[in-house]
């Protein structure tokens, strides 16, 4: 008679494997998710970029802060899935440069050095440029 079944080194090596694969797959999902997330800052940097478009047009030059773009309450506020924080750093007749600042597990997003977003007036001002 013959008994049906997994030894324990079967069973093991199962595990094994899995540990393997896990170790290996765990952290490119982690990347794959910051990567994913960092689209919440390139979202609200766009809209601002829109708003302070719309803004020139009708002042002799851009937005100070949020606070006077359509659309925006504060000085500093979060993005819309939460991730960043975005403001605008400078602002004159010709330009403005606003930012989105990691927050919470975004904070770890290693791979973009520095961490904070930068989008320049011209739209095209984008640093770090490895992380739009």
């Amino acid at each position: 008679m013959r008994i049906k079944g997994f030894t324990l080194i079967e069973l093991m090596i199962v595990v094994a494997v899995i540990a393997i694969i896990a170790a290996i797959a765990y952290p490119s999902y982690l990347n794959h998710v910051q990567k994913s997330k960092r689209a919440d800052a390139h979202d609200s940097l766009t809209r601002i970029h829109m708003a302070q478009e719309r803004y020139r047009g009708n002042n002799p030059e851009y937005a100070g802060d949020l606070s006077e773009l359509q659309g925006w309450d504060a000085d500093t506020v979060d993005s819309a899935d939460g991730h960043y924080r975005v403001t605008i750093t400078e602002a004159d007749a010709t330009g403005f440069r606003a930012t989105a600042t990691p927050q919470g597990s975004q904070d770890r997003d290693s791979s973009c050095n520095p961490i904070v977003l930068e989008l320049g007036s011209d739209g095209q001002e984008r640093t770090p440029e490895d992380c739009w």
